[in-house]
């Protein structure tokens, strides 16, 4: 049983997300208490995060407060790397 709302909710879309789908999934985590949000894309290589109410493009993704963070360049930049 969860007795409290996470920090952080991250959706990677897939090609086959709506924006309204993801509308309807982040104001069910809203619901829940959850305050911080991201959205990233890898068709276009770009993140959102929504604290609270505002949606806020950025390069660099963060949960205020804490230290948790994920800079988008770097993130994709690793899965550019060729494998062995």
């Amino acid at each position: 049983m969860i007795e409290s709302a996470p920090v952080l909710i991250v959706e990677i879309l897939s090609p086959d997300d709506t924006y309204s789908e993801l509308e309807e999934r982040v104001a069910d985590y809203r619901k829940m208490g959850v305050e911080a949000i991201w959205a990233i894309d890898p068709k276009t290589r770009s993140g959102r995060m929504c604290i609270g109410d505002d949606w806020k493009s950025a390069r660099r993704l963060e949960v205020p407060g804490t230290p948790i963070f994920v800079e988008l360049d770097e993130l994709f930049s690793f899965l550019d790397r060729p494998r062995p």
